[in-house]
């Protein structure tokens, strides 16, 4: 099993099949919290992204059940 240097190790680590969650903590473990932020930054914009579709998908729904709480 080829090493790893430590230049390149961020490179291998975004070439990992695992799952996002699992490079975040890797990252955390290893100490690089930059690149642990900018895993977090990619997961929370699709979060934000899939709320902000739903949002448009059920704004009409969203209103109706507003302006019944008001």
């Amino acid at each position: 099993m080829p090493t790893i240097t430590p230049g390149s190790y961020l490179e291998s680590l975004e070439n990992l099949d695992v799952p996002v969650e699992f490079k975040f903590q890797l990252s955390l473990l290893l100490g690089n919290f930059n690149y642990a932020m900018s895993v977090l930054a990619n997961l929370m914009k699709k979060v934000y992204l899939l709320v902000d579709q739903l949002h448009n998908q059920y704004a009409r729904e969203i209103s109706m059940e507003f302006e019944q709480v008001q």
